[in-house]
């Protein structure tokens, strides 16, 4: 992503309000940054990956996501293991 312009690998995690399930699912998929997003237990309902340029279109992604719920993002700042295969 960061030779494509994409310095930014953001994390952002979500907890819709009652009834913004399916707004907050559709919000995720309709946003082209997210490139990967998952159903959780705990606190939030998903985990959402993101390659953003900057931080003001970070803010532009989380904007479309935070009319249906509650938002917190972290900022990747290395990926020690890359996404790998399960071994057999």
């Amino acid at each position: 992503p960061a030779r494509l312009g994409y310095g930014l690998t953001i994390l952002i995690r979500a907890r819709p309000l009652p009834g913004e399930m399916h707004n907050m699912i559709e919000a995720i998929r309709e946003t082209p940054q997210i490139v990967a997003c998952d159903r959780v237990s705990g606190d939030d309902c998903f985990v959402a990956r993101a390659h953003v340029r900057d931080v003001a279109e970070m803010e532009a992604v989380i904007d479309r996501i935070v009319p249906f719920g509650a938002t917190n993002s972290s900022v990747v700042q290395s990926s020690p293991i890359e996404e790998r295969l399960v071994e057999l």
